[in-house]
């Protein structure tokens, strides 16, 4: 594994091939590898493309600090037979882009440390590289924990947010990133226990050409929220949404880095999920449409109990939290979930998971897949670097028995992981799969099913951070 740093620093003006062209203020950039509609982030379909570009929701910038580092990295992953070059540009909020050149060999990874490139209080970036079936995943450093997050396929002119926290002293902000070489006018609109909200100053608001800007939600007036949807509309332009969140209270304690979801969608299904002595889950369901929408809670991966799915009204404009512990006749033990509407895409599902971590407990939080990136293909980028119990976690969305086996892409390619071959998922089943061999340790895998499945993955956070962080798997197109 390479590490990119200062020292290949070129200071230019222009993001690369894929958004430095001048633009109208009404006019769409070009896509080259994405997915036709903003989604699930996934691996690129290779068919056709001239590149991939990814779009990274941002980190903090600032570096050593007395308590611990605040900093960020881009993990490039080529899994291909031939070499990959590109760009990473990085975006600040009062700083010139600054683009730096990236090469990645055959089977091998690239880190970028954005803030030994740039330092602020928060960057996010860009990543161009000349050949789909590269990915891209952004680290996010911390004293509280390390978060790895994947990166956007594509912009979207809307996202949304269905878990921000302000309790007792917590932050919560929006990181909201233009890559393009216009401005972009957003409406910010925040869903409260009151009732929606959308205050002047978060109406119109400009986020200029090339740069980031981020919106402190407890400086807005946002504070001592136990949870606060958050829908971010463009009117004109397109934008990248992630929310960076440091938890010290309400239950809840760590750090989180993700993006936002890009679009609403019908349905959201996690692999991972526990009910058990210590653990809180709790599915945060937000609808920001005009209309009041039933949903259905259906508990996926459970044994020797048959549990009805749980039925009930997200109003308009609304955040609703679901405690999966209220379950009737819900087993203590893993289980995944389905949350599901016959109200097309009205939806936003994030699950916050808070297990005991040592003398204290560690909170996660995952929006969850939607419908249609489920794949029977899936690619891990970033795993964990020591042996690690349960680093993977399977759901079998299909209802048939699925065959699943793990690989690593070492030198020569795609290894099979001794164990991890020939393994049986139940039919709506889900499967727990340590990674303790050292040919699966900081390597990428790849999980191969016969079925469509989804794969999530828990990841080590650093050593002043108790617990584990969870992140989707990428789901590749064959």
């Amino acid at each position: 594994m390479k590490r990119l740093v200062g020292v290949l620093v070129v200071v230019v003006l222009a993001i690369g091939a894929a958004v430095a062209a001048d633009r109208g203020a009404g006019s769409e950039p070009p896509v080259f590898a994405s997915s036709s509609r903003p989604g699930t982030p996934g691996v690129p379909d290779a068919e056709g493309a001239i590149s991939t570009t990814w779009f990274c929701g941002g980190v903090s910038a600032l570096g050593m600090s007395e308590s611990g580092e605040y900093g960020g990295e881009v993990v490039v992953t080529n899994p291909s037979e031939l070499p990959v070059s590109g760009s990473v540009t990085v975006l600040s909020i009062d700083q010139p882009p600054l683009t730096v050149p990236v090469v990645v060999e055959p089977r091998d990874q690239t880190t970028v440390d954005l803030d030994e490139l740039l330092k602020g209080n928060y960057v996010s970036s860009v990543v161009e590289v000349d050949q789909a079936g590269v990915t891209v995943e952004q680290r996010s450093l911390h004293p509280a924990g390390d978060a790895v997050s994947t990166c956007a396929n594509t912009t979207s002119r809307e996202w949304y947010v269905a878990d921000a926290s302000t309790p007792q002293g917590s932050d919560s902000r929006l990181l909201i990133s233009n890559p393009y070489q216009t401005p972009a006018i957003v409406d910010i609109a925040i869903s409260t226990s009151a009732g929606p909200r959308t205050p002047n100053e978060l109406q119109g608001y400009v986020i200029p050409a090339q740069s980031l800007r981020v919106v402190n939600l407890e400086e807005s007036g946002f504070r001592d929220e136990p949870v606060l949807g958050v829908s971010v509309v463009a009117s004109s332009g397109r934008i990248v949404v992630a929310k960076d969140q440091h938890f010290l209270g309400g239950g809840r304690l760590g750090h989180v880095t993700s993006l936002g979801a890009p679009s609403l969608s019908d349905e959201w299904w996690f692999a991972d999920g526990e009910k058990g002595s210590g653990v809180s889950e709790r599915l945060v369901m937000f609808n920001p449409t005009d209309s009041d929408i039933e949903v259905d809670v259906v508990m996926l991966g459970v044994t020797d109990a048959i549990i009805d799915p749980t039925t009930l009204t997200v109003p308009s404009r609304e955040v609703v939290v679901f405690d999966t512990a209220g379950i009737v006749g819900l087993p203590d033990g893993a289980h995944g979930s389905l949350i599901s509407t016959l109200s097309e895409s009205s939806l936003v599902v994030e699950r916050v998971l808070t297990r005991p971590a040592g003398d204290s407990i560690s909170t996660s939080v995952l929006l969850g897949a939607q419908g249609d990136a489920l794949l029977p293909e899936w690619f891990v980028s970033v795993t964990p670097q020591v042996a690690l119990e349960g680093a993977l976690v399977l759901l079998n969305v299909s209802p048939n028995i699925a065959r699943v086996d793990v690989f690593s892409i070492g030198p020569g390619g795609r290894e099979p992981v001794t164990g991890l071959e020939g393994l049986e998922l139940a039919a709506n089943g889900i499967l727990s799969i340590d990674l303790v061999d050292a040919i699966s340790l900081g390597r990428p895998v790849v999980v191969v099913g016969d079925q469509s499945i989804l794969v999530e993955r828990r990841l080590e956070r650093n050593s002043s951070g108790n617990g584990l962080s969870a992140v989707l798997g990428l789901p590749e197109k064959s």
